[in-house]
């Protein structure tokens, strides 16, 4: 479904409901799944026993350098709904997400869905994403309508 589509009837539902939530419909609600990409950046920090060192009490203090991000990061996408966690992954190093890769990710997601919470695709999913390239790509659009 479209994201338009889904902000029109998040509107009709709450103009219905006179601005009242306790008339909300919580189903409505449940079929929301949210998803986002983020970068994870990797960094061991060195731990107080690894930082200690052995030295005469005349020679100099050593100095510390302050803990940076490492240069190493990689891709991890993550989908959740109002009950909890759906699907959290993660990428190759270097590896970035295109409308194909997007499109793998939203087959686990089925699969994650199907698995987590049965009867789910039936009743009917509202996927939430961002606008960025590869959640509006022909292909991406071709997969929601196909499964959507």
């Amino acid at each position: 479904m479209r994201r338009s589509n889904s902000s029109r009837k998040v509107y009709r539902h709450t103009a219905n409901a006179g601005g009242d939530f306790l008339g909300y419909d919580v189903t409505f609600l449940d079929s929301i799944v949210t998803g986002d990409e983020t970068w994870l950046h990797h960094c061991t920090p060195e731990t107080m026993q690894d930082s200690m060192t052995w030295k005469h009490p005349s020679s100099p203090v050593e100095k510390k350098f302050k803990v940076m991000r490492s240069a190493k990061k990689i891709m991890g996408t993550v989908f959740w709904d109002s009950r909890g966690l759906l699907l959290f992954e993660t990428l190759q190093p270097k590896e970035t997400i295109n409308a194909a890769r997007y499109c793998q990710t939203l087959d686990k997601l089925r699969e994650a869905i199907c698995r987590k919470r049965p009867g789910q695709l039936t009743n009917g999913v509202i996927l939430q994403h961002d606008n960025a390239t590869p959640h509006t790509a022909r292909v991406t659009q071709g997969w929601l309508e196909k499964y959507g």
